[in-house]
């Protein structure tokens, strides 16, 4: 027989009921819209590319004067993996150094 004391001793909601669950469904919902708005904001944008090309004439030639509007450590690091193993080939005779004609 129970008396009224461990009767009203319960926890709210278990691992099994429906209000656990539901919580969990709710915050799960929540941490992946959030990381959706984050991956949507923070995506790459359309001068990546730029960024990769400086990054693999970086490595070719030594030289940091293409790009040079951002630090190079993260030109260095994202173009490793393209410049040592995808060996691209790339043209630079039409690349002027003087930043009168940079288009950015």
């Amino acid at each position: 027989m129970t008396t009224l004391l461990e009767s009203t001793q319960k926890a709210p909601f278990t691992r099994n009921s429906p209000v656990f669950k539901a919580i969990l469904v709710t915050l799960l919902f929540i941490q992946v819209f959030l990381l959706a708005c984050l991956s949507w904001s923070t995506s790459p944008n359309r001068t990546e590319v730029g960024h990769i090309g400086a990054a693999v004439y970086l490595w070719h030639t030594g030289k940091l004067d293409v790009f040079h509007v951002n630090p190079p450590l993260v030109r260095v690091v994202a173009g490793a993996p393209i410049a040592l193993l995808c060996n691209p080939k790339y043209d630079f005779t039409g690349y002027s150094p003087r930043p009168q004609d940079r288009s950015e």
